[in-house]
């Protein structure tokens, strides 16, 4: 039922809907309630009191109006999360969604700019592998390019050194991955750049 629940969140259509009762609903909610108390480790909190500190930083150098409220949410979201499997502890895949959810939300009210330079601030706290991220700085790239230069490729080693300075790596298949293809992108290996297919 949460993967359900995340998936729609997140927009993704086809998701395989379990059938359930509304009663089987009914008691699984009550149950829930009733007798599950999500409780956080030291070192999930730790993390929460990190990003707590980063949009503190970042409230007083931009004026955005970030306040306690949201990591409160970020814990009831997370608590939620846990309850929705019957979990009694919070682990931190709880907590890396439930701030992807508010940073998300709070990200979504704010204007195009502001968005886009917290995202390349709070990346790090996106629930995201390493391909979502890399393929987020390519498409960042292709369009700071495309604007600048009217250019529609990205070198190689370009987009390494971009990677690498958000502290990942590129795997050795990227660019033969079908994330790379789905995303609009292929890879010329004789030139070593990376092309908008159009």
């Amino acid at each position: 039922m949460a993967r359900f629940v995340l998936n729609t969140h997140k927009g993704i259509a086809n998701v395989k809907q379990e059938t359930m009762s509304h009663e089987f609903l009914r008691k699984y909610i009550l149950y829930a309630r009733l007798n599950i108390q999500p409780v956080f480790s030291n070192v999930n909190i730790d993390k929460v009191t990190h990003l707590y500190s980063d949009l503190r930083k970042e409230s007083m150098s931009s004026g955005l109006p970030i306040t306690v409220r949201h990591i409160e949410s970020i814990i009831r979201i997370s608590e939620a999360f846990a309850k929705m499997e019957l979990r009694n502890t919070v682990t931190i895949e709880d907590i890396d969604e439930a701030i992807s959810t508010v940073l998300d939300s709070f990200m979504g009210a704010q204007k195009y700019s502001i968005t886009k330079n917290m995202k390349k601030k709070f990346i790090k706290y996106f629930k995201k592998n390493n391909t979502d991220i890399i393929l987020f700085l390519l498409k960042e790239m292709y369009n700071e390019r495309a604007r600048a230069f009217h250019s529609t490729y990205i070198y190689m080693d370009e987009l390494s050194r971009r990677v690498q300075n958000y502290g990942y790596n590129l795997p050795d298949n990227f660019f033969s991955s079908n994330e790379l293809k789905e995303s609009g992108f292929e890879f010329d290996s004789n030139r070593k750049v990376i092309k908008r297919v159009i």
